[in-house]
C-alpha cells in the first residue's frame, strides 16, 4: 500500500496522476474529504467499487454516495435534475452537503443507485478529492475508509482496512471530523431531507424558499 503525502490545498504533482492511474485500473485510495477519509473508486469500474464494499464490509443493498468536481459534473451524471440543483449549489458547493438527483434512465451500478431511482452527489470541500475526481474525469466514490459499524477515521494513520484491498492514501493532514453530510433528496417534487447532519435544515429551507419536507 501506498502513502501519497501532499499539503491541504493539495497542490498538482506526482501523487494525482499516480492516484488517478490507480483508480482507473480499478483500484482504491482512501483520501480526505469534508469530514473524515473516505474510499475513493472510479464510478465507472465495477472492480473499484466492489473493492470498496469489500473494504467496508458493506451490503451493495446500500448505496454508494458519489463526489465531483463542480455542479457541471454533477448536471452531468444526472441531465434530469431540476433547477434546485443549481440553487443548493450555489448555497453549499464546495461543502457538506449531499443531494439525491434522479437517474432518469441513464446506466449506473446498482451500487450507486438508491431506492428513489437516485444517486447521491456531493462537491466536497476537500480540494484533494476534487482534484482526483476531475482529473479522475468522472465521479469518485465517498463512503468514509472504515469498517461499517467503526469510528471513521480522521487522520491517515487512523485507517484501520485490508491492505490488501487498499491501493493507498493520500496523507493530507487531519480532516475536520464533525457532523456527516446533510443528505437530501431531490428526486421527488418536494425536497426532503433524509438525513439531518452539517448544514441545518432551516438554512436548506431558506435556500429553497421553503420548498422542503
Amino acid at each position: 500500500m501506498h502513502t501519497w503525502r501532499t499539503d491541504a490545498e493539495a497542490s498538482p504533482g506526482p501523487w494525482l496522476q499516480e492516484v488517478v492511474r490507480s483508480l482507473a485500473a480499478g483500484g482504491v485510495v482512501a483520501l480526505p474529504t469534508d469530514t473524515f477519509y473516505g474510499l475513493a473508486a472510479d464510478s465507472r469500474s465495477a472492480v473499484g467499487i466492489a473493492r470498496v464494499l469489500q473494504l467496508k464490509g458493506r451490503s451493495p443493498k446500500h448505496p454508494l454516495l458519489l463526489l465531483v468536481a463542480d455542479c457541471a459534473a454533477a448536471r452531468q451524471l444526472a441531465p434530469a435534475a431540476d433547477s434546485r440543483l443549481e440553487e443548493l449549489a450555489a448555497h453549499f458547493w464546495p461543502g457538506p452537503l449531499t443531494v439525491v438527483l434522479p437517474t432518469a434512465g441513464r446506466h449506473l451500478p446498482n451500487e450507486l443507485v438508491g431506492p428513489t431511482a437516485g444517486v447521491a452527489v456531493r462537491v466536497p470541500g476537500s480540494v484533494v478529492a476534487r482534484r482526483v475526481a476531475r482529473a479522475l474525469g468522472a465521479p469518485i466514490t465517498g463512503t468514509s475508509a472504515n469498517r461499517t459499524g467503526t469510528p471513521p477515521a480522521m487522520a491517515a494513520d487512523d485507517i484501520d482496512l485490508d491492505a490488501r484491498l487498499l491501493d493507498g492514501v493520500v496523507d493530507a493532514g487531519v480532516t475536520p471530523g464533525e457532523l456527516a453530510s446533510t443528505v437530501v433528496d431531490l428526486t421527488g417534487a418536494w425536497a426532503r431531507v433524509v438525513r439531518a447532519g452539517a448544514i441545518p435544515n432551516a438554512a436548506i429551507s431558506k435556500s429553497l424558499d421553503g420548498r422542503l419536507v
